[in-house]
């Protein structure tokens, strides 16, 4: 299939059918597109989405299947068979380990776990301007990405790009249910990363309703949203408590059940460097001093004195 060639309604309903791998990666807001992709029985477990398919892509025997609709298209597929509805949103504030959470659940192959996927962040600019149809469309994206594309698939969780907090009512609209876990650290080691290297997103818009072009902006908006959500499945976890030991709280707080040697493969890849995608035992690093507003290290605070449960 040529990939410029759009496909219709019925026509990407009938491959959908088809093709149980085959799940949106692309979103083009400006032509109001979808990009599709046959992963087949590819499992991820990579922290980000895009090194999945860039391995996917490598191992690939001649070049997979793929093709395009438009966005309206996602109303003609039948989400009832071998669609996983989120089992888990993964919410932070940046360079908090919420990358290192994603190759740990990953590491089950339960779970079909994306991390920062494009699809998820280039969405935001392609909704229509109602709010039904938007929220609509929206769902069944997610839904469209979480196939059950191994036999042994199980739950479907979702690592959000750090801005993606901005949206979270709109996301709860969608689904409501949904367990959310918000990652969070000392702003001193979160901005020194950050000015270590940015984000490619500073400074442009993202389609979430603000544009930040300094970190401490953006942290401290994070901050913000999470602190400001009365959601009593939304729960907050400091870096400092994200372990092997808080492990099984969270794998209870997203409802997810898995064998003991799953467990022991899970806590393993706490050893590893989460940014590397060549495995690299984790050496921590040393982070430069970073002056810290008085403003963000109040928010923390706040922050981790409403996480202290997950110590017990």
């Amino acid at each position: 299939m040529d990939m410029r060639e759009i496909l219709t309604a019925s026509q990407l309903a009938a491959e959908f059918a088809r093709r149980p791998g085959l799940i949106p990666v692309n979103v083009d807001a400006a032509g109001g597109t979808v990009e599709w992709l046959d992963l087949q029985q590819y499992h991820c477990y990579h922290g980000f989405f895009s090194d999945s398919i860039a391995e996917y892509h490598a191992l690939s025997r001649g070049a997979p299947y793929r093709c395009a609709s438009g966005l309206e298209a996602l109303d003609a597929i039948d989400f009832t068979e071998n669609c996983i509805p989120p089992s888990g949103f993964i919410f932070h504030a940046g360079r908090c380990g919420s990358t290192a959470l994603v190759k740990v659940l990953a590491r089950c192959r339960a779970h079909v776990v994306f991390g920062e996927a494009a699809a998820h962040n280039q969405i935001w600019g392609a909704l229509p301007e109602h709010d039904e149809d938007a929220s609509r469309l929206y769902r069944k994206l997610l839904l469209a990405m979480g196939r059950r594309r191994l036999s042994s698939h199980r739950a479907h969780i979702i690592k959000f790009t750090s801005y993606n907090v901005m949206r979270l009512e709109f996301i709860r609209r969608a689904f409501p249910d949904t367990p959310a876990l918000f990652l969070f650290r000392d702003p001193g080691p979160t901005l020194a990363s950050w000015h270590r290297g940015s984000p490619g997103w500073l400074g442009k818009d993202a389609y979430v309703g603000k544009v930040w072009n300094r970190p401490e902006a953006a942290v401290e908006d994070f901050f913000r949203a999470a602190l400001d959500t009365d959601d009593r499945r939304f729960g907050l976890l400091d870096h400092r408590d994200l372990s092997a030991e808080t492990l099984p709280a969270i794998l209870d707080f997203f409802g997810l059940n898995v064998s003991e040697a799953d467990f022991r493969q899970m806590a393993s890849e706490f050893a590893w460097d989460s940014k590397q995608v060549k495995p690299a035992k984790f050496v921590p690093r040393s982070n430069p001093v970073v002056p810290v507003p008085e403003s963000l290290a109040s928010l923390y605070r706040r922050l981790h004195s409403r996480s202290l449960s997950w110590r017990q």
